[in-house]
């Protein structure tokens, strides 16, 4: 069996990212509306929409469909994924009623944008500012979980 005919290429899986996104919003929103006032809803609300632009962004400038210079683009959309899963997070913390801790998380983001578009190493090379934002993510995630 040919499997390269089963596999997805990156801008449907970008896409598809981009879509959940979006749908995840527009589903909180409407729980919210319905009359379910959590707070939390709106901060998954702002997380659906966060990943689905970084997602969008991610895939319209790694294909030349944004007038944004490669690393712009790059930075541009890790940064809305990144503060996507800051309010994911922030959103279980809430619904918990834990204290939210995101101000440190957003000063982390913020350092990490700016060392994308200044550090010759993350601006320049795709694989390490992979390896960073992954293992970013995966700390927020985990830490959602």
């Amino acid at each position: 069996m040919n499997y390269d005919l089963l596999a997805l290429d990156m801008r449907t899986m970008a896409f598809a990212s981009s879509v959940s996104g979006f749908l995840m919003a527009a589903t909180m929103l409407g729980i919210y509306q319905a009359g379910m006032r959590a707070r939390a809803l709106l901060d998954w609300l702002g997380a659906g929409m966060a990943l689905g632009l970084g997602h969008l962004v991610g895939t319209l400038s790694l294909f030349g469909a944004l007038p944004l210079p490669e690393d712009i683009g790059a930075g541009l959309a890790n940064l809305m994924i990144s503060l996507g899963f800051v309010f994911v997070l922030t959103g279980v913390q809430r619904y918990l009623g834990n204290h939210v801790r995101s101000a440190a998380l957003l000063a982390v983001i913020a350092a990490l944008f700016v060392a994308g578009l200044v550090l010759d190493l993350l601006r320049e090379n795709s694989s390490p500012r992979v390896l960073v934002f992954a293992a970013l993510h995966m700390l927020l995630l985990g830490w959602a979980g």
